[in-house]
């Protein structure tokens, strides 16, 4: 993580209430990415000796100020000042002081943690001196910390950028700048932005305003409105409307959103828009594919499928008019935008504004293919549109748009290789050979769930997986590839040969140990690590079933005492499936009770989300699975059966299997009604029971 250091300082006695003279502020400067040495401090200060500002001469400040704005300049230093300009009281001087601090400190993050993540905040604060019943006062440094950090900790829940989206750390110190020269520069700023406009020249002044334009923060303006101006002022038009977004929906969410501020961001709206009108077709491009790349990452990367809905709503409904008035075109950026939100209907498993996204883009996609440049955008589409299908159990129809897909792209690329570059040809991670392995791991995975039904498709399966693996470089998109394989050797019942594809998943050799991929895994992050350990125990979950016990309960003590299965118990996918798989293992080495505490936990997650149809048809295959299970290890009873087959009727009447359903879903819920009809064990259905539980 990069460090970035702010020294600060303060002028004013924060009562400024009834001041008429000058408000009160915090100032310092910022270091990004390299420390503030005290060589660095002196050569700004043109001294050896101890300083403050306040005590200079006019003339001698003056000067003083000229030459160090110079320095800092030539030395990549950034002045900053907070100040209460609105003149805002806050119960007491001492409650203000560390509100402006407090929230010009968040608007100054959200402005350097745009550029880029995981940043640490490195504050170093000149210790807080105050008068208390006409005697002078210094607030102790623990509570100095703790006090600032309540403030930060409650502006941070307001701002979405900062809050749900960066990764930052902030840590506080406190020195004194009588004895700090660092600090001695941040009193510097500050003294001279207060003190500028009756000990400055016109001249000066103007010399300070201009080093310190963008950088003066309020504490009643908005963080993002000062951030917005900056993008617009550096043309990162992309960013800024992103950024503009997130601003409006969080002021939309507030009940505080007054006509005011409103009416800032709309106009920003419109400076940001007449920016873009201005720019070249590639510029203009550029900016918007900006646009599209962070609303992708809100999807793709973050996960953020909460936000991403009345986020491209707000697009749709603010963004795409108010840029077709200024005759931009928006084609491609809708398409990519109603992409984010097809991946997003997906993932939430709402399948009505899945048909929704797949018929829009459908449209779109009649004006997009009349250009070149849009085949990557197309060929992604039908991919994901693939992916879909087999999700839905529409497997025939996913393998035949993959076969159509891959019939294309090796087409072109066998055409464009010979009069064009390398770049188009296959294999080795170019442009092609990205997109074939696409389709090659969509349709093993169709293959992978086909073999439930024909157990002959494995190998086609299999094929697809190692054809994916030679199209591809890049790890990560090998490492879906490696789980695949692990899935459908589990399915051969080679389990040892599964284990060795998730070493191979997470980059270690074939031959690695147990405890080798346990540790490695450990080391992951924990979004990564949830989708291994996933994998992982479903296959030891299936080697047990099929009596493989010795091989699957040695690796599973070894999982147990690695990691705490409570860390999985939020309403997400795939901890669902970790939690099943959990409670299947426990059920076969005797510890029943906490498996079915562990499987009650995995089904209430599954049924969480009501509206959420691929979660709520995983849910019932896990209950089909269980079921099975119980009844290898003689723990299904009539009375077992059919508090479970209650489950299962009370959320199909909730669902009440729609028209807006896909076939293969329909198919799927309608297989339960000869389980449900059922009271008693021995009439039980194992066979239908066996197809609805493989369903991951």
């Amino acid at each position: 993580m990069r460090k970035v250091e702010i020294w600060l300082d303060e002028s004013g006695n924060f009562n400024d209430e009834n001041n008429n003279r000058v408000p009160s502020l915090v100032g310092g400067v910022v270091l990004k990415g390299r420390p503030f040495t005290e060589i660095c401090a002196r050569e700004i200060l043109g001294t050896t000796k101890p300083l403050h500002a306040a005590e200079l001469y006019e003339k001698d400040l003056e000067t003083l100020v000229n030459t160090a704005i110079d320095k800092m300049n030539s030395l990549g230093i950034i002045p900053i000042v907070f100040e209460n300009r609105e003149r805002v009281s806050i119960i007491d001087p001492q409650t203000t002081y560390l509100s402006v601090f407090a929230e010009g400190i968040m608007q100054l993050i959200s402005d350097l943690n745009l550029d880029e993540d995981n940043l640490i905040f490195d504050l170093y604060i000149a210790r807080r001196m105050y008068k208390k019943d006409m005697i002078l006062t210094r607030m102790k440094d623990e509570e100095y910390i703790s006090r600032l950090m309540e403030r930060i900790s409650l502006l941070k829940i307001k701002n979405p950028n900062l809050n749900k989206f960066n990764n930052y750390k902030i840590n506080i110190q406190i020195g004194s700048a009588r004895e700090d020269r660092r600090l001695m520069v941040a009193d510097l700023v500050c003294h001279a932005w207060y003190s500028k406009r009756y000990k400055l020249s016109q001249k000066s002044q103007d010399k300070l305003e201009r080093i310190l334009e963008g950088k003066v923060y309020t504490i009643l303006e908005p963080g993002g409105i000062a951030s917005i101006k900056q993008k617009i002022k550096l043309k990162a038009l992309g960013e800024g409307l992103f950024e503009w977004i997130g601003h409006y929906h969080e002021l939309k969410q507030s009940n505080n959103g007054t006509k005011e501020n409103t009416s800032k961001l709309l106009s920003l709206k419109d400076s940001l828009n007449s920016k873009l009108e201005k720019l070249n077709r590639s510029e203009k491009n550029m900016q918007l594919n900006i646009l599209a790349n962070y609303i992708k990452a809100l999807v793709n990367y973050n996960k953020q499928f909460d936000l991403a809905i009345p986020y491209l709503k707000i697009f749709f409904e603010e963004i795409v008019p108010s840029l077709n008035d200024k005759n931009v075109d928006t084609l491609r950026i809708e398409a990519e935008a109603h992409f984010s939100l097809l991946t997003t209907a997906a993932n939430l498993g709402n399948v009505s504004l899945v048909n929704k996204e797949i018929n829009e883009l459908e449209l779109l996609i009649r004006n997009l293919s009349k250009r070149w440049e849009n085949l990557d955008f197309i060929s992604e589409y039908y991919i994901r549109k693939g992916a879909y299908l087999y999700s839905v159990h529409d497997y025939k129809n996913s393998i035949i748009l993959m076969d159509k897909l891959e019939e294309m792209v090796s087409g072109i690329a066998e055409i464009s290789s010979s009069i064009l570059t390398d770049e188009f040809k296959t294999g080795g991670g170019t442009i092609n050979s990205i997109l074939l392995g696409k389709v090659y791991g969509v349709r093993s995975q169709a293959y992978l769930r086909l073999s439930m039904e024909d157990v002959n498709y494995l190998t086609k399966a299999e094929q697809d997986c190692y054809k994916a693996l030679k199209q591809f470089d890049a790890e990560s998109d090998k490492t879906r590839q490696f789980q695949t394989l692990a899935q459908i050797n589990s399915r051969k019942k080679m389990y040892l040969l599964a284990e060795k594809y998730i070493a191979e998943s997470i980059q270690l050799p074939k031959q690695a140990s147990s405890e080798a991929i346990v540790k490695k895994i450990l080391l992951l992050p924990l979004q990564q690590q949830s989708f291994i350990w996933m994998h992982y125990l479903a296959i030891l979950a299936e080697s047990m079933i099929n009596g493989e016990v010795i091989f699957a309960s040695e690796r599973f003590e070894l999982i147990k005492k690695s990691i705490d299965i409570h860390m999985f118990d939020n309403n997400t996918y795939p901890n669902n499936i970790i939690l099943f798989n959990y409670a299947i293992c426990q059920i076969y080495i005797g510890e029943y009770n906490q498996g079915i505490s562990n499987f009650e936990k995995a089904i209430k997650i599954s049924f969480n989300n009501i509206e959420n149809v691929l979660m709520i048809n995983l849910g019932l295959s896990t209950i089909a699975k269980f079921l099975i299970v119980l009844n290898k290890n003689n723990k299904l009873t009539d009375k077992t059966l059919n508090s479970y087959i209650k489950v299962v009727t009370t959320i199909l009447k909730r669902i009440d299997n729609n028209d807006e359903f896909p076939e293969g879903i329909k198919n799927r819920l309608s297989m339960w009604d000869s389980i449900t009809k059922n009271k008693q064990l021995k009439s039980l259905d194992f066979n239908t029971l066996k197809l609805l539980s493989e369903d991951f």
